[in-house]
């Protein structure tokens, strides 16, 4: 999905909002992956004013490759511009809606190691639950 802003030509893969801004000196291209994007704010433009839409960027994001601390990239349009950059914004804003409403996998726990594992399955007989052929049985998958 593309869409062309008084300032900038933005478009967006679904995963990817690629900025690229023309100019003889200030020509340049910048990628914010949709993970670094914390919100889109929208602004129509009215009689005497261009509309806009900015990228609010999660804090150390700055599409340049790190290092950059300019403030968060926008893009300006008009009136004649307006249906294509509302659905640019849509798209992006529900692309990150997905990613604020995707539930983080938790973190897989520890690996355990030969003796805790061990320890474990000693317990399990002390407390009769299990047999000691089972156990023995368990103990030498383990040591394989």
């Amino acid at each position: 999905m593309d869409a062309n802003g008084r300032n900038a030509h933005v478009g967006f893969d679904g995963e990817q909002v690629t900025i690229r801004r023309p100019g003889l000196l200030s020509r340049r291209v910048e990628n914010f992956p949709v993970a670094q994007i914390a919100g889109v704010r929208w602004r129509a433009p009215n009689w005497g004013a261009y509309g806009s839409i900015r990228f609010v960027l999660l804090r150390g994001g700055t599409g340049l490759g790190g290092g950059s601390s300019r403030a968060d990239p926008s893009v300006t349009f008009g009136k004649e511009q307006q249906a294509e950059c509302e659905a640019l914004y849509r798209a992006v804003e529900a692309a990150v809606g997905q990613r604020k409403r995707t539930p983080r996998t938790p973190a897989a726990p520890p690996p355990v190691s030969l003796a805790d594992e061990l320890e474990r399955l000693a317990g399990l007989m002390k407390r009769g639950l299990l047999t000691r052929p089972e156990f023995e049985k368990a103990k030498r998958k383990l040591l394989r």
